[in-house]
C-alpha cells in the first residue's frame, strides 16, 4: 500500500536536506530557508508573498509528507478562495487528526495510524471530509481537523507507534502496547512543548493485534493541560502467542513446528542463517524484502526472538 504521506526518501547534508516525493526530488537549505521542488524556488524567510512562490490545495499530501520528515515553518500558500496565507502543518500529521477526532467525541476510545489510513475504534474513518483550513493566530492557518487543546489533555499519544487513546481507556490499551519493561510511567502535554518520544520503552514500532501484557496496575492523573501515567505489567513477552511444539532435522535445515495463537505452521532456520516459514497456504522466506508485512507482523517479531533466544 502506497502511503501518501512519506517521502521517497529523505537524508541531510550540512545544512541542506535533501528528499524525493512520487519520484521528484527537492531540497531544503535551512540555514537560508530556501524550498526548491518542481523546478521552482520558495524563499520562505521573506515577508513578502510572491504569486510564482505558492503552494496550493494539489501540493497538500506532498506537504504533509515533507513535514513529517522536515519541519518547515510557515509555508506560503494560495487558499482556493485566491487568498494569499501562511500555512503551518504539524509533523506526524494524521496522528494529529486522530487525536483531533478522539477531542470531539465522547464515545471514542481509542485512534491508530496505518500509512495513510486511520482507524478510531478499529474502523476507518474518512478524515479528509472533515479536514478544513482555519486560522491559529498571527495570520497563519493550518489544514486538519479543529479541536480544542483542553478537550486534548485527557488524551494519551505514542507518536512512535502512531496510537493514542482518552485516560480513561489506557489500561485496556496497555495490553496491546509493545513494551520492553514491566514498570514504567509516560508523560504527555499536548501544548506542543512536552511530548513522551522515548523510543526506547517499545520493542516494536507497531501496536499488538492480541494482548501481549497483563497489566498489574495502572494510575494516571490529568492536568490542565497534560496526562501522567505509571503503570506495571506482568513481563512483556516478545514471543506473544508463539508456542514451539517438535523440532527435528531434515537435510539442510533445522525444522520446528509451532502453534501461532491456535493456528499451527513451521519454521525452517538453515546453517547459512536464513530461515523460511510455512504458515496457513503460504512459504515466507527471510530473504523477502517484505516478509514481515505479508507473513503477520506479530508472528515475524515473535519468530526473530525465538531464534535469537536458541543462539
Amino acid at each position: 500500500m502506497d502511503d501518501k504521506f512519506k517521502l521517497d526518501y529523505c537524508y541531510k547534508c550540512d545544512n541542506i536536506t535533501v528528499f524525493a516525493y512520487k519520484g521528484i526530488e527537492g531540497s531544503w537549505d535551512e540555514e537560508i530557508q530556501l524550498l526548491k521542488y518542481r523546478n521552482k524556488e520558495y524563499q520562505l524567510s521573506c515577508k513578502k508573498i510572491s504569486d510564482s512562490e505558492l503552494f496550493t490545495m494539489e501540493d497538500m499530501d506532498f506537504l504533509i509528507a515533507l513535514n513529517n520528515s522536515v519541519f518547515i515553518v510557515d509555508i506560503p500558500f494560495k487558499l482556493e478562495s485566491g487568498e494569499l496565507t501562511y500555512l503551518r502543518i504539524n509533523s506526524d500529521w494524521l496522528v494529529f487528526q486522530g487525536m483531533a477526532m478522539l477531542s470531539n467525541s465522547e464515545g471514542s476510545k481509542f485512534f491508530r495510524v496505518d500509512g495513510n489510513k486511520l482507524f478510531v475504534d478499529e474502523e476507518e474513518v474518512d478524515y479528509e471530509k472533515q479536514c478544513t483550513f482555519y486560522d491559529i493566530g498571527y495570520k497563519i492557518m493550518t489544514y486538519g481537523i479543529p479541536f480544542s487543546r483542553k478537550d486534548s489533555a485527557r488524551i494519551i499519544v505514542w507518536y512512535q507507534l502512531g496510537v493514542g487513546c482518552k485516560a480513561s481507556y489506557l489500561k485496556t490499551l496497555l495490553q496491546y502496547l509493545p513494551l520492553k519493561y514491566s514498570e514504567e510511567w509516560f508523560s504527555f502535554s499536548q501544548s506542543c512543548y512536552e511530548n513522551d518520544t522515548r523510543d526506547y520503552l517499545f520493542f516494536d514500532t507497531k501496536l499488538s493485534k492480541t494482548p501481549i501484557n497483563r497489566v498489574v496496575d495502572c494510575r494516571w492523573k490529568v492536568g490542565e493541560f497534560n496526562v501522567h501515567v505509571d503503570y506495571k505489567i506482568k513481563k512483556a513477552s516478545k514471543l506473544h502467542g508463539f508456542k514451539p511444539l517438535q523440532s527435528w532435522e531434515d537435510g539442510t535445515a533445522h525444522v520446528t513446528s509451532f502453534f501461532f495463537y491456535n493456528n499451527p505452521g513451521f519454521l525452517y532456520q538453515y546453517t547459512d542463517g536464513r530461515f523460511s516459514v510455512v504458515y496457513g497456504d503460504y512459504t515466507h522466506n527471510s530473504t523477502d524484502k517484505y516478509i514481515k508485512e505479508n507473513l503477520n507482523h506479530d508472528l515475524y517479531i515473535a519468530i526473530q526472538e525465538y531464534i535469537k533466544e536458541k543462539r
